[in-house]
């Protein structure tokens, strides 16, 4: 289990997250919502280590504290929304540097660049890629490696149809597998279709922790969509 526990992290007057207490379980697919600016990213950042939150915080997996630790992210994979991969590098180079640095079994790598189409331009540097491309290699560095937590912020973006269908199968068979994977997404059809949990998050604070059904028989709502603007407005008046 993820948990995080009195969550602060405040940028000078700016308070982002507040006192954020929420309980991720393990082989759960969770959603993590809310508007530009709720803090999402500032908490998948903490999880990630990439900035530390303010004293009196407390990040665990399985009860142990990960708060300025590094072993734990061999175990973490991450795929960011919009990818800044070194542009001179080939694709090829960039595995191999994503491999090195893992330094863990990356046993899915031959398997994604085939059904993926990464083959085709395997030789090409990121510089020549398309956006679409660049995405296909972001689902590979992340999903190549057997970790056994998953963080994806706003993954379906840019990506086509297929591709899409492709990563949601991925999401699925990690779950099944009883992986962790945590997901941002502004797309309610997407997380109806992929989250077993979901959490509200805003302005720094967890308003709710749900499933998207009990969200929908709650509200009385055919659509997540319908039924989060319903709560939302029930919460703000």
């Amino acid at each position: 289990m993820i948990a995080f526990l009195g969550l602060s992290k405040r940028y000078g007057q700016q308070q982002v997250l507040s006192h954020v207490d929420l309980e991720i379980p393990d082989g759960m697919v969770f959603a993590l919502l809310g508007p530009n600016g709720s803090g999402k990213s500032t908490l998948l950042k903490s999880f990630l280590g990439t900035i530390f939150p303010d004293a009196g915080s407390h990040i665990s997996i399985k009860g142990k504290n990960i708060l300025g630790t590094l072993a734990y992210k061999r175990d973490v994979s991450y795929m960011p929304q919009q990818p800044n991969f070194p542009p001179h590098l080939r694709v090829h180079e960039l595995i191999a540097l994503f491999e090195h640095l893992r330094r863990q079994s990356c046993p899915f790598q031959e398997e994604l660049i085939r059904d993926l189409g990464i083959d085709q331009f395997w030789q090409k540097p990121i510089s020549a890629l398309s956006g679409g491309m660049i995405q296909k290699v972001n689902i590979l560095q992340c999903f190549m490696c057997d970790s056994q937590t998953f963080v994806l912020d706003e993954p379906t973006l840019g990506l086509d149809p297929h591709v899409v269908f492709f990563l949601k199968q991925l999401i699925r068979q990690k779950r099944d597998q009883g992986k962790t994977v945590l997901f941002t997404s502004h797309i309610m059809a997407e997380v109806d279709e992929l989250a077993d949990r979901m959490a509200l998050l805003v302005d720094g604070k967890i308003y709710t922790v749900t499933s998207p059904n009990e969200m929908k028989q709650q509200k009385q709502k055919a659509t997540l969509e319908e039924a989060l603007y319903e709560f939302w407005r029930d919460a703000t008046t």
